[in-house]
């Protein structure tokens, strides 16, 4: 049988046509890059909330005020459009002021541009900060990692199935 093949069609390995070999070789990609990518988003999101805990925890305080221009929702050609990670200002107790983002967040947390808010921050890199009354980054850093945790713990459920599927087990 593979013998009365053309040479050069198969790839040589368990005489496996090259074209199937290429499909097959998308396919692990395919595996590997969707067992990774959970993996990743898990790993942002826990990275974030341990950032926002131990901030919390033992950051230094200060009062800071939202940008005058942050405008949570605007309206736009298409709709109303929302801006979530409020922009930020500082000054630290020896006098540098610090300008900030909110890095994550699900929400506007009902911030508003001129608003005083607390603000905790890493003394040793200042630019390292967070607003303390910004709820919705704990549950956006909380839905990274359980959602990620919890797609890379089913990934490997699903390719079992979609294998025996394909061997037709």
């Amino acid at each position: 049988m593979v013998a009365d093949a053309p040479k050069g069609e198969h790839g040589g390995c368990l005489s496996v046509p090259r074209e199937v070999l290429g499909e097959l070789l998308g396919y692990a990609l395919l595996f590997v890059l969707l067992a990774v990518l959970p993996a990743v988003v898990a790993w942002h999101g826990g990275r974030h909330l341990w950032r926002i805990m131990r901030l919390r925890r033992s950051g230094r305080r200060a009062t800071g005020r939202i940008d005058r221009d942050f405008v949570a929702w605007r309206p736009t050609r298409s709709g109303v459009r929302g801006r979530a990670r409020a922009p930020f200002a500082f000054h630290t107790p020896e006098g540098e002021e610090v300008a900030a983002r909110q890095r994550l967040t699900l929400g506007f947390n009902g911030l508003r541009g001129g608003e005083w808010v607390e603000i905790a921050y890493d003394p040793q890199d200042p630019s390292n900060a967070e607003i303390v009354g910004a709820r919705s980054q704990i549950a956006a850093a909380a839905v990274l990692l359980v959602g990620g945790l919890l797609f890379t713990a089913l990934y490997p459920l699903a390719a079992l199935a979609l294998v025996a599927d394909a061997l037709g087990r």
